[in-house]
């Protein structure tokens, strides 16, 4: 069993970032769908790596500079996978009128308007909360780099349990994660990664950010659903995306308030 579920967290590692893993031919569809549950854990990984980024380029430059190349960090980490289907969902959701017409576009592989407006303000908006944050201090930031990329992807993962995958016959490499279905076990499992942490810190400051994220997770999963009737690998990519830059305004908004 320990052997299974280390093949599942190295199909996590290859779908989910670009570090490589041995013999990834062996990983077919049924890993990969159970490699999902590990998405959390690759957020703290990811965030990891984004914080050390960050201390490392502060100790030589000023804050902002620190900041991008942190989010950089995360970018080249993961292949801007997350981002990618963001974009497309900008594109889909913008110019498709009906349900065909959104996941044509979101299937087509060039960027438009929405895509690149999109792009420009979600990364201009993660980088300036982030410069306000290490205004006030550097360790707000690891908190908020930590946190936004373990809950968000945790937020993603109540989709595919709740919706159905909204293309008929698709052969992308999301609907083959998600082909076999996301059990209850599975998301209880994924949720430890994330919960466990916040109740051993126990500080409001980051459940108000939890619950602020699931919120506008919870929103966004009736918006696919009411435009698609389920979702998409796009789709999941956007609340990704959606939902950590929502902790980390919120993160902002607390502590000023306090």
């Amino acid at each position: 069993m320990l052997k299974q579920e280390y093949q599942y967290l190295l199909a996590a590692l290859q779908f989910f970032t670009r570090i490589p893993v041995p013999s990834p031919a062996l990983y077919d569809s049924a890993t990969r769908n159970h490699a999902l549950k590990y998405f959390p854990l690759i957020g703290w990984l990811v965030g990891a790596a984004c914080a050390a980024v960050y201390f490392l380029a502060a100790a030589y430059w000023p804050a902002s500079v620190a900041v991008i190349c942190c989010v950089i960090a995360g970018l080249l980490l993961t292949g801007a996978l997350h981002e990618d289907g963001f974009a497309d969902s900008c594109d889909g959701f913008g110019g498709g009128w009906d349900k065909a017409q959104v996941l044509a576009i979101m299937k087509d592989p060039r960027i438009g308007n929405y895509a690149a407006l999109g792009l420009i303000l979600i990364l201009l908006l993660k980088i300036a909360v982030l410069i306000e944050l290490a205004a006030e201090s550097d360790e707000i930031v690891v908190i908020a780099l930590l946190l936004g990329h373990s809950a968000s992807r945790l937020l993603v993962l109540p989709i595919p349990w709740l919706l159905d995958y909204a293309r008929a016959a698709d052969d992308s490499k999301s609907h083959a994660m998600v082909e076999a279905g996301f059990s209850t076990r599975m998301l209880a499992t994924s949720s430890l990664f994330v919960l466990l942490p916040l109740l051993y810190f126990q500080v409001p400051l980051f459940w108000y950010a939890f619950a602020s994220a699931a919120l506008v997770a919870c929103l966004l999963g009736l918006y696919f659903r009411h435009r698609l009737g389920g979702y998409t690998g796009d789709c999941l990519g956007a609340t990704q995306q959606v939902t950590e830059v929502t902790i980390y305004l919120t993160l902002l908004a607390s502590w000023n308030s306090l």
